[in-house]
């Protein structure tokens, strides 16, 4: 379908930008990411926007480019401040980056933004039950259990604050 794209066939910009989109879900849900990156860098190309330039980001992470990653995240954040999952995915490839303590500060900004924010408040429980801090690896996960309306969280706090269970 792309080649057809390519040769010139006559379509709507929506119409690459949703087919663009969904194959690089597709490629992302299929582990295939280096595939997945090359179609957000053509989304990106034909559609310059925050979320094209998040969804590249995210492929770029989990296809191994960190510092890729961050760069783009960098700039989709200058432009909405306000978008906790932005922070999270910072935090995420910091994290993965080996930076640990700048990680850690994305959570919090995110936590900022949204005081709700269970992966957040899940991930900062998790690091500080590692590094051994008492209180506050009780204090995040009783505030995750108090936030977590689904329950979607409620399994993996036990499992982390209990692990012989």
């Amino acid at each position: 379908m792309l080649t057809a794209f390519d040769r010139g066939y006559p379509v709507e910009g929506h119409q690459r930008r949703d087919v663009l989109e969904r194959l690089g879900q597709l490629y992302t849900s299929l582990q295939q990411y280096g595939d997945a990156v090359v179609i957000y860098e053509r989304l990106v190309g034909a559609v310059d926007r925050p979320y094209s330039r998040f969804r590249l980001a995210v492929a770029a992470g989990l296809d191994g480019d960190y510092g890729r990653a961050i760069q783009l995240l960098e700039t989709v954040r200058a432009e909405r401040p306000d978008a906790v999952v932005v922070h999270s995915k910072l935090r995420w490839a910091h994290a993965l980056n080996g930076n640990d303590r700048l990680a850690l500060s994305f959570y919090n900004q995110a936590l900022a933004l949204d005081a709700f924010d269970l992966f957040s408040l899940f991930e900062l429980g998790k690091y500080y039950f590692m590094v051994g801090d008492r209180r506050r690896a009780r204090e995040y996960p009783e505030r995750v259990m108090d936030a977590d309306k689904l329950g979607f969280y409620g399994d993996r706090v036990r499992e982390l604050t209990n692990p012989t269970a």
